[in-house]
């Protein structure tokens, strides 16, 4: 019951922050096929307004994920979208069930690096072990599409 209390109660949290983080939220739904998560759906809030870096307008983002291997809650910035876009995202993800390439029952913290053209997103992530059993550290790879 411990290892599902963590994570159900981060999930309210930042759900609960929703509503007062921007006026006119945009919202975006996605597919994805993942190693751990293996088959995935993922729903995000862009929660503000872009901010230039480098001449690339960033948005910060709120996203979770669920599949048949885990799941994930990612925060960070992207600009996926129209054209050429990339995201950076700090992430809390959970296995269960059968995961790819990971122990079931595994909570993991790291980071993702996304690129994505127009509604296709392929994205990379390291994340170490912060409890549960199984390996210390944890590679991911993930290709979806943005509905």
């Amino acid at each position: 019951m411990k290892s599902f209390l963590r994570p159900s109660l981060l999930a309210v949290l930042a759900f609960a922050v929703i509503p007062f983080t921007t006026t006119r939220a945009e919202t975006f739904f996605a597919i994805n096929v993942s190693s751990p998560l293996l088959v995935s759906g993922s729903a995000g809030v862009y929660l503000g307004n872009e901010i230039e870096l480098a001449n690339m307008p960033l948005r910060p983002v709120l996203e979770g994920e669920a599949g048949i291997g885990g799941g994930k809650l990612l925060i960070g910035f992207d600009s996926i979208g129209e054209g050429l876009g990339v995201g950076l995202k700090g992430s809390l993800l959970r296995t269960w069930f059968e995961p790819i390439g990971a122990d079931k029952n595994t909570t993991y913290m790291g980071m993702e690096l996304q690129g994505g053209i127009s509604s296709i997103v392929l994205s990379l992530g390291g994340y170490r072990r912060i409890d549960g059993d199984g390996d210390g550290w944890l590679g991911t790879i993930s290709l979806g599409i943005r509905l």
